[in-house]
Formats: C-alpha cells, sequence, structure tokens
C-alpha cells in the first residue's frame, strides 16, 4: 500500500473519531507510574486520554489487550470494571445500505453508545456491540457477544449472542 495513501486513510479516520484503540505489550509512563497496570500490555496506540468519546474510570483495569472502537458512540465504563484478555468494545459500524467506498467510509457518528457500569467483569475475548447498556456488578462471559440491548444489574450472562445465565447473590 503507499504510505502516502495510508497516511490519508489515518487521518481521515481520526478526524472522524473513528479511532481504534489497540493495548500492546510496550510499556509507557502511564502504565509505569501506575502499580495497577505494571508489566501489563497496556499501551494505547493513539492518545485516548483526549478522546473525548471515551470515559474509562481511573480506576477501570484490563488484562492484556482489548480494542476500543468510537466510531459511532461513546464508550463510558464505571469504577473498578475490568477487561480479560483480547476483549473488543465496539460503539462503531457501517451504513449497510451503502455500497462500495460509501458502505466503507460511511460511518454513523452516533447512535452507538455503551455504557459498562460499575463493577462489570467482561471475560477474555468476549465483544461488546452498542448500543447497549450493561448494569453494574453484571459478568460478562468469555467469548460472548453482547448484541444491543440492556443488560440488568448483578446477573451473568454469555453465549453468542448473549443471554442471561443466572442472577448473581452477593455476600
Amino acid at each position: 500500500m503507499n504510505p502516502k495513501f495510508a497516511q490519508i486513510i489515518v487521518q481521515e479516520l481520526l478526524s472522524d473519531h473513528n479511532v481504534f484503540y489497540r493495548l500492546h505489550k510496550e510499556l509507557t509512563a502511564y502504565n509505569w507510574n501506575n502499580p495497577r497496570l505494571r508489566g501489563s500490555q497496556t499501551i494505547l496506540n493513539i492518545d485516548w486520554k483526549n478522546d473525548p468519546r471515551l470515559k474509562l474510570h481511573s480506576t477501570v483495569e484490563c488484562d492484556g489487550e482489548i480494542l476500543f472502537n468510537t466510531a459511532s458512540g461513546d464508550i463510558e465504563v464505571g469504577e473498578y470494571s475490568f477487561f480479560g484478555q483480547r476483549a473488543m468494545i465496539i460503539a462503531g459500524s457501517h451504513d449497510v445500505s451503502k455500497k462500495l467506498f460509501d458502505r466503507k467510509y460511511g460511518v454513523p457518528q452516533t447512535g452507538y453508545d455503551i455504557c459498562i457500569g460499575k463493577g462489570v467483569f467482561i471475560g477474555a475475548g468476549a465483544i461488546i456491540i452498542g448500543p447497549c447498556t450493561i448494569g453494574d456488578h453484571t459478568v460478562i462471559g468469555a467469548g460472548s457477544v453482547v448484541t444491543a440491548g440492556k443488560y440488568e444489574s448483578g446477573c451473568v450472562y454469555a453465549g453468542n449472542p448473549a443471554v442471561f445465565k443466572k442472577k448473581i447473590v452477593f455476600d
């Protein structure tokens, strides 16, 4: 691919908030100074702290790499929520009524918000697709696919698509 063309595509994607956050293995000053993240794969390839569409509470943790797509909506994650390895949080979509180039780059700017409550555990490899709301203290099983909708607080959901498995009994 022509590097000049690739640079234009990247600039276009960034200007449209079609930003993918991929965490990888290197350390930065951010996670080196944060004992919860030290040694984990927590680097973002884009300055996520300045993205107004991604709101992560300071206590959010991840175990490995995670992808955030804010192309078509905001992502908000509550306090003490945590993610297993390779989870994907996708608030993005494409307009399937279009063709060719327009379908590929015709990304809606709104309408796919994801709200993840406090104390939520997203298992490894889970995919969260907006628009959706996941209630406080909910568990999403590893490899599950959470589709649009509301997911009740204090429950376990798993599968493809994710379905209710049980209500959690807290101590």
